[in-house]
């Protein structure tokens, strides 16, 4: 890289000073609240106590309950791939075992999204806001040497310089430190949910290998595949 090069890099950097550096961190913060709200919302209707879910569906393979009814109507995460299990009990199994792994993957993923922008802001933020810091110093010691050049004594200005500089780097890590600490809430409550469809599953796998059958009245397939036929919608439809 020769000097003309460098100097070029150099005077767009001076000319265009950090303060744009700043605007997309505020940007980036403004998408991190949105984006940690709508999935807040998203995760409190896809959550489920473990326990009272387990004792719902206990209660109806052992016959106590002829319906099914789920806390929050069915739309838990949970809730969601025991139900795509049952549509499939009278097929064995095999059948229940994949089907409600393959629900389970769809259901992921819909938690899952967005998440990752969250992990990348996290992880770049700081970057960015060193690069704001790297621009302002740059611009400080350019205002240094003309003022030595002129003979003037300016180290004060330039410090101040410097020190609002380096606000590009605090800025940064203001919205990093939150988008990594949501992300990794995110997860684990995705881990959490993922363990209570797993304790389900097992419950409604275990029923099966017995050799024991659903309660007389049956599930309501119907009423499974209207649901179905809504969570696909939703999953089509979900930005």
């Amino acid at each position: 890289m020769n000097m003309n090069t460098v100097e070029l890099f150099k005077n767009i950097m001076i000319n265009f000073g950090a303060e744009w550096v700043l605007w997309i961190l505020v940007i980036l913060f403004t998408i991190v609240v949105a984006i940690s709200l709508e999935r807040w919302f998203y995760f409190q209707r896809r959550s489920g106590n473990t326990q009272i879910m387990a004792s719902v569906l206990e209660n109806y393979l052992r016959g106590k309950t002829s319906n099914l009814q789920w806390p929050k109507g069915g739309r838990a995460f949970s809730a969601r791939i025991v139900e795509a299990g049952l549509a499939m009990v009278d097929y064995g199994p095999e059948a229940v075992t994949q089907a409600m792994q393959s629900r389970a993957a769809l259901e992921h993923e819909l938690l899952e999204r967005r998440l990752i922008i969250l992990g990348t802001i996290g992880n770049n933020a700081p970057f960015v806001g060193l690069f704001g810091t790297v621009i302002g110093v740059v611009h400080a010691f350019v205002e240094l040497g003309q003022a030595a050049a002129a003979g003037q004594q300016q180290t004060s200005t330039v410090m101040i310089g410097i020190a609002e500089a380096l606000v590009s780097t605090a800025i940064g890590l203001f919205v990093a430190i939150p988008a990594v600490a949501l992300y990794n809430y995110f997860q684990r409550r995705m881990q959490s949910m993922e363990s209570s469809a797993d304790v389900l599953s097992r419950l409604l796998l275990t029923h099966i290998a017995l050799g024991k059958k659903l309660p007389a009245s049956g599930y309501d397939t119907a009423q499974n595949t209207n649901k179905e036929k809504s969570n696909n919608k939703e999953a089509v439809e979900s930005p």
